[in-house]
């Protein structure tokens, strides 16, 4: 497996982890009462998710430079970022398991994971 197979592979499973949390995320917000929906904490889900949307047109980006001529930057970016990704989705997978969390947020977790490695992968491959 090449690096830009590993990171398309990522991208697809990041892209569609993304879309599964928005979904989920657009979900709640329009099935929660006034109260819920006008917290700070759905606003912070929401930039959140901006923030995550911005990553991952990033990563999208950083597949189409990959195996470039000046590709060693984004690969770099990929790792970096993906590192970030894993510190996050191992935590949150374990404690889902332990708490008993939805299937959905396990699957979500579960998917950051694989596209982490795959990530990696792309640095660490030729």
């Amino acid at each position: 497996m090449t690096s830009k197979q590993s990171a398309l592979w990522g991208n697809i499973i990041a892209s569609l982890t993304f879309v599964i949390t928005a979904f989920r995320t657009l979900i709640l917000a329009l099935f929660a009462s006034d109260i819920i929906a006008n917290t700070a904490f759905v606003k912070g889900i929401f930039i959140s998710m901006v923030i995550n949307l911005i990553l991952q047109i990033l990563t999208w980006i950083a597949y189409v430079k990959i195996d470039k001529r000046d590709d060693k930057g984004w690969r770099i970016f990929l790792l970096v970022i993906n590192i970030l990704w894993l510190i996050g989705s191992v935590p949150a997978t374990i404690g889902g398991l332990l708490s008993g969390a939805s299937a959905i947020v396990l699957i979500e977790s579960v998917l950051n994971l694989v596209s982490g490695v795959f990530f990696i992968l792309a640095f660490v491959v030729k």
